[in-house]
Protein backbone atom coordinates (compact mmCIF):
# COMPACT_ATOMS: atom_id res chain seq x y z
CA UNK A 1 0.00 0.00 0.00
CA UNK A 2 2.87 2.35 0.42
CA UNK A 3 4.24 1.85 -3.04
CA UNK A 4 1.01 2.82 -3.84
CA UNK A 5 0.84 5.94 -2.23
CA UNK A 6 4.07 6.67 -3.27
CA UNK A 7 3.55 6.51 -6.85
CA UNK A 8 -0.15 8.19 -6.69
CA UNK A 9 1.71 11.39 -5.42
CA UNK A 10 4.27 11.46 -8.43
CA UNK A 11 1.10 11.79 -10.95
CA UNK A 12 -0.05 14.98 -12.22
CA UNK A 13 -3.09 16.77 -10.98
CA UNK A 14 -3.35 18.34 -14.24
CA UNK A 15 -5.03 16.39 -16.68
CA UNK A 16 -3.86 16.39 -20.43
CA UNK A 17 -6.11 18.73 -22.82
CA UNK A 18 -6.85 16.63 -26.28
CA UNK A 19 -7.15 18.70 -29.77
CA UNK A 20 -10.07 18.47 -30.86
CA UNK A 21 -10.20 18.95 -34.74
CA UNK A 22 -14.04 19.33 -35.67
CA UNK A 23 -16.91 21.65 -34.71
CA UNK A 24 -19.40 20.33 -33.22
CA UNK A 25 -22.68 20.57 -34.17
CA UNK A 26 -25.69 21.58 -32.29
CA UNK A 27 -28.56 18.91 -32.27
CA UNK A 28 -31.58 20.33 -33.73
CA UNK A 29 -35.03 18.96 -34.06
CA UNK A 30 -37.60 18.37 -36.43
CA UNK A 31 -39.45 21.30 -37.97
CA UNK A 32 -42.63 21.78 -37.34
CA UNK A 33 -45.22 20.52 -39.69
CA UNK A 34 -45.46 23.36 -42.30
CA UNK A 35 -48.99 22.95 -43.23
CA UNK A 36 -49.88 23.83 -39.39
CA UNK A 37 -51.30 27.61 -39.08
CA UNK A 38 -48.53 30.15 -37.89
CA UNK A 39 -48.72 33.22 -35.84
CA UNK A 40 -45.44 35.25 -36.46
CA UNK A 41 -44.76 37.90 -33.33
CA UNK A 42 -41.08 39.88 -33.80
CA UNK A 43 -39.54 40.66 -30.31
CA UNK A 44 -37.42 44.15 -31.23
CA UNK A 45 -35.40 46.66 -29.47
CA UNK A 46 -37.36 49.73 -28.83
CA UNK A 47 -35.56 52.51 -30.92
CA UNK A 48 -34.12 53.93 -27.97
CA UNK A 49 -32.17 51.04 -27.52
CA UNK A 50 -30.67 50.71 -30.90
CA UNK A 51 -27.46 52.42 -30.17
CA UNK A 52 -23.71 51.41 -29.39
CA UNK A 53 -23.14 51.77 -25.59
CA UNK A 54 -19.76 52.71 -26.09
CA UNK A 55 -20.08 55.46 -29.26
CA UNK A 56 -23.91 56.15 -29.56
CA UNK A 57 -23.46 54.79 -33.12
CA UNK A 58 -26.87 53.75 -35.01
CA UNK A 59 -27.05 49.77 -34.33
CA UNK A 60 -27.83 48.19 -37.79
CA UNK A 61 -29.80 44.76 -38.41
CA UNK A 62 -27.24 41.82 -38.55
CA UNK A 63 -29.47 39.06 -38.32
CA UNK A 64 -32.26 36.99 -36.01
CA UNK A 65 -32.69 33.93 -34.40
CA UNK A 66 -35.86 31.85 -34.79
CA UNK A 67 -37.84 29.57 -32.13
CA UNK A 68 -40.96 27.99 -33.37
CA UNK A 69 -43.49 27.08 -30.26
CA UNK A 70 -46.11 25.14 -30.20
CA UNK A 71 -48.72 26.47 -28.66
CA UNK A 72 -52.07 24.36 -28.37
CA UNK A 73 -55.41 25.92 -28.46
CA UNK A 74 -58.38 24.39 -26.78
CA UNK A 75 -60.87 22.72 -28.66
CA UNK A 76 -63.48 24.60 -31.25
CA UNK A 77 -67.01 24.50 -31.04
CA UNK A 78 -69.04 24.77 -34.28
CA UNK A 79 -73.12 24.35 -34.95
CA UNK A 80 -73.71 21.71 -37.17
CA UNK A 81 -76.90 22.33 -38.37
CA UNK A 82 -79.03 18.75 -39.75
CA UNK A 83 -81.85 19.87 -41.94
CA UNK A 84 -84.31 16.80 -42.92
CA UNK A 85 -86.56 18.03 -45.31
CA UNK A 86 -90.10 16.93 -45.73
CA UNK A 87 -92.00 15.65 -48.64
CA UNK A 88 -95.63 15.19 -49.59
CA UNK A 89 -97.76 13.81 -52.77
CA UNK A 90 -98.92 17.07 -54.62
CA UNK A 91 -102.08 14.83 -56.35
CA UNK A 92 -103.23 13.97 -52.87
CA UNK A 93 -103.14 17.56 -51.86
CA UNK A 94 -104.89 19.21 -55.19
CA UNK A 95 -107.63 15.97 -54.47
CA UNK A 96 -107.90 16.25 -50.56
CA UNK A 97 -107.23 12.58 -50.21
CA UNK A 98 -104.98 11.30 -47.09
CA UNK A 99 -101.89 13.25 -47.26
CA UNK A 100 -98.60 11.43 -45.73
CA UNK A 101 -95.90 13.57 -45.10
CA UNK A 102 -92.40 11.17 -45.55
CA UNK A 103 -89.25 12.61 -43.66
CA UNK A 104 -86.21 10.79 -42.48
CA UNK A 105 -86.14 9.91 -38.29
CA UNK A 106 -84.88 12.04 -36.29
CA UNK A 107 -81.02 11.44 -35.17
CA UNK A 108 -80.85 9.27 -32.14
CA UNK A 109 -79.53 11.81 -29.93
CA UNK A 110 -77.48 11.19 -26.25
CA UNK A 111 -79.51 13.52 -24.21
CA UNK A 112 -83.67 13.76 -26.06
CA UNK A 113 -84.21 16.86 -27.26
CA UNK A 114 -80.75 18.62 -26.18
CA UNK A 115 -78.52 20.26 -28.43
CA UNK A 116 -75.68 18.43 -26.94
CA UNK A 117 -73.52 15.86 -29.36
CA UNK A 118 -71.76 12.81 -27.98
CA UNK A 119 -68.44 14.40 -29.02
CA UNK A 120 -69.21 17.44 -26.32
CA UNK A 121 -70.60 15.16 -23.65
CA UNK A 122 -67.42 13.46 -24.08
CA UNK A 123 -65.16 16.39 -24.06
CA UNK A 124 -66.98 17.67 -20.48
CA UNK A 125 -66.84 14.46 -19.28
CA UNK A 126 -62.94 13.66 -19.92
CA UNK A 127 -62.03 17.84 -18.95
Amino acid sequence: FNEAEALAGQTEDTPEKEAISYERNKPKRKPLPPELPRETLVHDLPDEEKVCACCEGKLHKIGEDKAEKLEFIPAQVKVIEHIRPKYACRRCEKTGTSNAIKQVPVLVSPIPKGIATASLLAHLITS
